[in-house]
């Protein structure tokens, strides 16, 4: 035999032991270890933001607490997120009152006062290039402005899990920064 043919047939041998090993009815190996990191958490527990010049900034979030918002008059608790990217310097701000049920809103999201309640929900975003959040008006309110799904969202145990995709609004900028992705995470 020569010697190509002979590596072929090596090659060939190798290849079919290693499919035959995989066979498709083989139950996928079980997890061993699980981790208590964020990232493990659920799948989606990462959101993207795309400024208005195509860079995007993925921010996956670690902390989550409830506590009373300081910013409201009525001693309601919120769900807070915070995160910050040194290496982009972006911020990340999400404040989500406790739902009983899978609760969507469209953006943008009234905010609330100390008059009319608490906020629902409400997610920032800012870097030195653009401040925008969920509160504020798009300028150009002919585009889909997008949701935010709060699926769960609990202060005993505190637990958040929902997803955004949508356009930010801001006061401060012309940008209108999208973002995308969601938030799953448990305090302890």
């Amino acid at each position: 035999m020569p010697r190509t043919d002979a590596l072929l047939a090596t090659a060939a041998l190798v290849l079919g032991f290693g499919l035959s090993a995989c066979g498709a009815g083989s139950p996928a190996p079980a997890a061993t270890g699980a981790s208590s990191a964020p990232a493990s958490q659920g799948p989606g527990n990462a959101l993207t933001v795309t400024d208005a010049h195509d860079r995007t900034y993925t921010l996956t979030p670690s902390h989550l607490t409830c506590a009373v918002d300081e910013n409201d008059g009525h001693g309601v608790k919120v769900l807070q997120v915070q995160e910050y990217d040194r290496r982009e310097r972006v911020r990340l701000d999400v404040l989500v009152v406790p739902v009983r049920r899978p609760t969507t809103f469209q953006i943008p999201i009234s905010s609330g006062d100390s008059e009319i309640g608490p906020r629902n929900a409400y997610v920032f975003v800012g870097s030195k290039r653009f401040e925008a959040s969920t509160s504020e008006e798009l300028r150009h309110p002919a585009r889909d402005r997008g949701r935010l799904t709060v699926f769960e969202s609990t202060c005993d145990p505190a637990r958040l899990r929902m997803t955004i995709d949508g356009r930010l609004g801001s006061e401060l900028t012309g940008q209108e920064p999208f973002i995308t992705g969601g938030v799953d995470l448990t305090a302890g």
